[in-house]
């Protein structure tokens, strides 16, 4: 008990410690600091106010900071903020949207600086008692009972996007300008926008006043991806001719589907001929393939370690949408309850595998099981291995189903399970070594 009266004393402190720190960066220029600092020391040297010099120097400098305070508090621009966002953003990958700007007052506005402001995004105090920095017990016994490098730790996790500072354009008198503002989401999900923060440097350039605007918006963030090639999947089934009921419904199907653009390869038979003379360029009926799903990812969407599940989402959407604009060779993915045919759902499927949630119950393949009568080749995505899993492996292998399996693991994880990983081939990605891991995959 006294131990978290002490963890929600520090907590306290830092999250104190956290805004102040926010509050200087807002309202103090560089230039600020400096002065600041001299200020200080001319106030020590200057205690004796025969030496003349020094003391001048002092009265000068906190002559500037008054007026630099005082000349920052009349900071009353009059704009009016609308953000044009695009549908959705990529984690890790530089976001771009329009602001509209306009100028309410009936006088140019020049220096102003913007900045978004997000849902606040500090730690709670139960994940500061709760949650321990990797490697914690490795730190000396002071870092170990202040705790900041765990406070460090859980801001960085807990922060969704980088943003800066930036100078608007002159806006003129009661007019409008649009221009580019460009932030970094760094993890997928919903970002909300709460405040939009608008700036603007005394005439020492030492403070700046500072004026913050109510601007609510959201926007759906994508899970990151990486550049991997896609897995040869080639099934046992129609390589050994075992079972040439696939072979049966495997090409054209019969059942009108949707028009597409003409590609290289395409019948004569299927060219839509009204829609080429509305278009004025070749367009060809496309067929619906009898439900028969050759290629298939498996996500394991259970576990007990944020990171690992992180990275899993990613590479799942790396496998659907990949990032060389070749299109993907899988056609149907499993969530635990959830399914859904890649083929024209793709930017659904995304924003599912934005919104998903890490499950902590044991591995479920009841539900997939039943779904695998007619796929021939799978990715499967694990978080963990456990027994559960091992059967769910041997039971595609009984399939005669092809796998690429990818185990999503750290450092401790899994040590007793070599033989099944080698039996299986089992791609191990160690997320502590993430880049390099990666390359396993290329």
């Amino acid at each position: 008990m006294k131990k978290h009266l002490f963890k929600k004393f520090l907590y306290l402190n830092y999250s104190r410690f956290n805004k102040t720190q926010k509050w200087r960066q807002e309202h103090i220029t560089r230039y600020g600091y400096i002065l600041i600092i001299f200020l200080f020391i001319t106030a020590l040297m200057g205690l004796d106010i025969n030496k003349k010099p020094s003391y001048y120097v002092f009265s000068i400098l906190l002559s500037t900071l008054i007026i630099s305070i005082i000349s920052s508090r009349f900071f009353n621009s009059k704009l009016m903020l609308k953000r044009v966002l695009p549908k959705y953003g990529t984690a890790n990958q530089t976001l771009i949207y329009d602001l509209k700007v306009k100028n309410l007052k009936n006088k140019e506005e020049i220096s102003i600086f913007y900045k978004d402001k997000f849902v606040n995004s500090l730690p709670s105090v139960e994940e500061f008692i709760n949650i321990p920095e990797p490697n914690e017990r490795k730190r000396n016994i002071w870092d170990r009972n202040l705790l900041y490098y765990r406070w460090l730790f859980l801001l960085k996790k807990k922060r969704n996007v980088k943003t800066k500072l930036i100078e608007l354009p002159r806006i003129p008198a009661n007019k409008e300008i649009i221009t580019k503002i460009k932030i970094l989401p760094t993890k997928r999900g919903i970002l909300k926008f709460e405040l939009s923060l608008l700036n603007k440097p005394d005439i020492f350039a030492m403070f700046k006043g500072a004026k913050y605007l109510l601007n609510e918006d959201k926007i759906l963030i994508l899970p990151q991806r990486y550049l991997l090639n896609s897995p040869n999947l080639d099934s046992r089934k129609l390589n050994s001719g075992l079972n040439t009921e696939f072979l049966s419904v495997i090409g054209h199907g019969d059942e009108f589907f949707a028009l597409r653009d003409y590609r290289n390869g395409d019948s004569i038979k299927d060219i839509h001929w009204k829609s080429w003379a509305k278009k004025g360029k070749p367009i060809v009926k496309e067929y619906q393939e009898h439900s028969f799903f050759r290629k298939a990812l498996i996500l394991d969407p259970y576990s007990n370690n944020e990171d690992i599940f992180e990275i899993a989402v990613s590479l799942t959407a790396s496998y659907i949408a990949p990032l060389n604009n070749k299109s993907s060779n899988i056609d149907k993915i499993f969530i635990n309850t959830y399914s859904a045919n890649i083929k024209n759902n793709k930017n659904q499927i995304l924003m599912y595998l934005a919104k998903l949630q890490k499950k902590d119950d044991n591995f479920k393949f009841e539900k997939i099981k039943k779904n695998l009568k007619t796929i021939t080749g799978t990715i499967v995505i694990l978080n963990n291995l456990d027994n559960n899993r091992i059967e769910f492996l041997n039971h595609l292998s009984s399939l005669e189903i092809e796998t690429y399996i990818i185990l999503i693991t750290n450092l401790n994880s899994n040590k007793g399970y070599k033989k099944i990983i080698k039996s299986h081939k089992i791609k191990v990605i160690n997320i502590n070594n993430l880049e390099i891991e990666l390359k396993k995959l290329q």
